[in-house]
């Protein structure tokens, strides 16, 4: 299936409320099962690295769609964006389609180049000029639909990647995975993870397993700079998630309290975490838990915290995260990544070559599987990285 990247500038008001409108008729073609997956570029959180970011999800994408106005234009940011979608999509196969949300003038843009949606009518070129909107809106649903079949029909270089990312997705981790679902399974305000392994132990693909898109997530990288690292910055760099104006413990803690309140699961995610990060981090989760104890008895969805440690830190252990009465070490899953072994490796394979025959990709697979795993075990990564190389795909698809 069809996989879809979608850009749009998050900060104007009237853009997002089209992109939600338009979101409801990609969430149906996803039930009907013939989208994927659909990421959009409002789902950059503070802190990430937007290059690193927008390539990886256009390197899982056949399909593009640029949500255009006068915002989208005039929007630094956005164009930003803009530029690298289009540097990108030689290389990615990517078909774009702006959708033309609002009357602007397009005269002198790139966007000419493309085919739009909605398809005009009687002179009707913008979404918004549309007088009957459920019709307007139908027609991208339907131009989308007809789109996405015909990249089904003809798969482009892009499809051997995609099938690649969606099988690795669901790559083993018999231990970790069902440990993960008993503990969340639990009734805790609280859910804290310490996901510890080597660097090799691809904790990207895990999290890819165990953060739903349900959650909201804010992903905190306190970077390599130890100088940078305070207790001020993490309080900011979650109020800035949450929009908070003044980012002091207090306020956040209180919108924190909101979120959870209402039926949103919030995930804050700590990645990576270093040394020297560990007093600040100590000292921020104390502040952390306290100031939600208020709001313990409105919440209606936890929060988790995850903490991941990709160097196996010695330092970095569950006492970090008990805090008095208010966590303790039964309230901590400790997560750590383990080997995987050449059974667990070729249960795996067969499994999908029995779902999936006649799939290039697994037969590959098959064929290199002595040279993929030369021994009883490896890390998941460095296997992950050897079937990249064998199918002739970069890791970073699926690594991160």
């Amino acid at each position: 299936m069809v996989n879809i990247f979608i850009h749009y500038n998050k900060e104007s008001k009237k853009d997002t409320e089209f992109f939600e409108e338009i979101e409801k008729r990609i969430k149906i073609l996803c039930h009907k099962q013939i989208i994927n997956s659909y990421w959009h570029t409002g789902e950059i959180l503070a802190g990430d690295d937007i290059d690193v970011v927008v390539r990886q999800q256009i390197g899982i994408a056949q399909i593009a769609l640029l949500l255009i106005s006068s915002d989208y234009f005039s929007d630094e940011y956005c164009q930003e964006i803009h530029a690298l979608i289009v540097r990108q999509k030689t290389q990615h196969n990517l078909v774009v389609v702006p959708v033309l949300l609002r009357l602007c003038d397009l005269a002198g843009t790139d966007i000419e180049k493309y085919k739009a949606l909605p398809e005009e009518n009687s002179g009707n070129q913008f979404l918004n000029q549309w007088s009957d909107k459920d019709e307007a809106y139908t027609n991208i649903e339907i131009s989308i639909r007809k789109l996405a079949e015909k990249i089904q029909t003809n798969p482009g270089d892009n499809s051997r990647k995609q099938q690649l990312q969606e099988l690795l997705l669901g790559f083993n981790f018999k231990n970790e995975v069902p440990l993960y679902s008993k503990y969340i399974r639990t009734n805790r305000t609280v859910h804290a993870v310490l996901m510890q392994g080597t660097s090799k132990c691809s904790h990207g693909l895990l999290l890819h397993r165990i953060v739903g898109k349900s959650k909201k997530e804010i992903w905190v990288n306190l970077g390599s700079n130890v100088h940078a690292v305070s207790t001020e910055n993490i309080w900011k760099i979650i109020g800035e998630a949450l929009d908070v104006r003044i980012p002091l413990p207090a306020s956040v803690c209180s919108q924190l309290g909101e979120v959870m309140a209402g039926d949103t699961e919030l995930v804050i995610r700590f990645d990576p975490i270093e040394r020297y990060h560990l007093d600040q981090l100590r000292e921020f989760w104390k502040s952390l838990l306290n100031g939600l104890a208020p709001f313990k008895a409105y919440l209606n969805k936890p929060l988790y915290f995850y903490l991941v440690d990709r160097n196996g830190i010695g330092e970095v252990n569950i006492d970090l995260l008990c805090c008095d009465n208010l966590l303790t070490k039964d309230d901590v899953l400790y997560l750590q990544i383990q080997k995987l072994s050449r059974d667990d490796f070729e249960n795996w394979l067969y499994e999908k070559l029995n779902d999936i025959p006649g799939s290039e990709v697994l037969e590959k697979i098959e064929a290199h599987r002595h040279e993929i795993m030369s021994g009883q075990e490896a890390f998941v990564g460095e296997v992950i990285e050897k079937i990249c190389e064998v199918c002739g795909v970069v890791p970073d698809v699926v690594l991160h």
